[in-house]
């Protein structure tokens, strides 16, 4: 569930901040995967990766949708509140 969770907190920060910018969104997919490790005698995620696919209309560039991507990364409350690094690895296909 963290995982998910971690997952659906970067998409819903990406969209927040991507309409205050005005972004023409065709669609995002994500999925999300955690590494699972025992420290200190306890399990406990020490990695999550986030694997978002956006796709956006040609009247944006890569580099702008990355930023929100970075924005949205350090913005993410979960994120934020968690030990475990996050890592987001975003494809991004302009049509």
């Amino acid at each position: 569930m963290l995982v998910g969770a971690v997952d659906i907190c970067q998409m819903s920060t990406f969209l927040a901040f991507g309409t205050r910018k005005g972004i023409p969104l065709k669609s995002y997919k994500s999925f999300a995967e955690g590494l699972l490790e025992n420290v200190d005698g306890k399990y406990r995620f020490t990695k999550i990766i986030v694997k978002p696919t956006i796709v956006v209309e040609a009247s944006w560039t890569k580099e702008q949708v990355e930023e929100i991507v970075h924005t949205a990364h350090d913005n993410c409350l979960i994120g934020n509140s968690i030990t475990a690094e996050v890592i987001v690895e975003p494809t991004i296909i302009v049509e």
